[in-house]
């Protein structure tokens, strides 16, 4: 408050302190410490996030899972299986505590024990929908927390989703969609993933069925890897090993320098896009496209949809 230049909005900003106190939540502002570091790296990070609950803002290892309201049987069985499967690797859930595939991912993650974040379209002093209080106010108990940009006094009304849905997209290294229309927050979700340079995933569905042609068609245009089963996950997010650090040093002083330098990133990041990797070693691989190309012929790396790598 005291940093505040523009005096006219301190009444409001004491007001929103005064509201948070009470509450017994924070407000963290973008560049600070605390602020979430993957949300900071988007291109249009909320200013100010307001949060309440004990959750890790910045979890090693973190996972969006979105979809249609309208889930249907199979969508909760997938989505029950892959938090249940997901929960060894010490992952966090994210989504929007909506209808449909999210509230079954925060229920999934209460019941395995996982910490969840629900991410909201409104302010801190109210829960839409309020059917879903009871899972609200055990995730903020239970290793959770809620998140939202917006002040006190924010009505969830319709403008307010797709902005919300960035933040789902910049909190977590990879988005997973369950179930979907052709068109909707979930499709939306994946896209500014995306554009994130994140992982996006998509559960592949009957081409009879409604709910899953958005993901059938993510998966058809290549804007997501298709997804199987949380083993696969953790293998393309790096998460489980399959080799030693002993192997891996080995495979890295039996190649040329440019291209250990290549394996050096993706075995510390699990995945990189193409443009990621162009800007963190500009300074150190000249001709990157067709060193990436050479390891790529060569079996030491894969290419993965969306023009992203990782260690074969």
């Amino acid at each position: 408050i005291e940093g505040l230049k523009d005096e006219r909005l301190l009444p409001f900003a004491k007001e929103e302190f005064r509201k948070l106190s009470r509450l017994g939540g924070r407000v963290d502002l973008i560049g600070t410490e605390d602020y979430p570091e993957r949300l900071g790296k988007c291109i249009d990070p909320p200013i100010l996030l307001y949060s309440k609950g004990t959750a890790d803002l910045n979890h090693s290892r973190t996972v969006a899972i979105v979809g249609t309201r309208k889930v249907t049987n199979y969508g909760k069985k997938i989505c029950e299986k892959l938090v249940e499967e997901l929960a060894p690797y010490n992952v966090q859930i994210i989504s929007g505590l909506a209808f449909g595939v999210d509230i079954c991912a925060h229920r999934a993650a209460l019941k395995h024990e996982v910490s969840t974040i629900a991410c909201l379209a409104h302010g801190l002093d109210r829960i839409y929908p309020g059917i879903h209080q009871k899972e609200a106010e055990r995730m903020m108990r239970e290793k959770g927390a809620l998140v939202t940009e917006y002040p006190f006094n924010t009505r969830p009304i319709r403008e307010n989703f797709p902005s919300r849905n960035r933040v789902i997209a910049g909190l977590a290294d990879a988005t997973i969609v369950i179930e979907s229309a052709d068109k909707g927050g979930s499709i939306i979700t994946a896209r500014i993933a995306s554009s994130y340079h994140r992982e996006v995933f998509a559960v592949p569905g009957s081409i009879f069925n409604d709910q899953s042609i958005g993901t059938n068609q993510l998966i058809r245009n290549m804007e997501a890897q298709i997804l199987l089963d949380a083993k696969q996950l953790a293998r393309e997010m790096g998460w489980e090993e399959s080799s030693s650090s002993t192997q891996q040093l080995s495979l890295n002083l039996e190649l040329p320098e440019e291209q250990r330098k290549v394996c050096e990133v993706l075995q510390e990041h699990g995945t990189r896009h193409i443009d990621v990797l162009t800007h963190e070693l500009q300074d150190q691989v000249d001709q990157l496209a067709a060193v990436l190309l050479q390891m790529e012929l060569s079996g030491i790396i894969r290419l993965l949809p969306g023009q992203r790598f990782c260690l074969a």
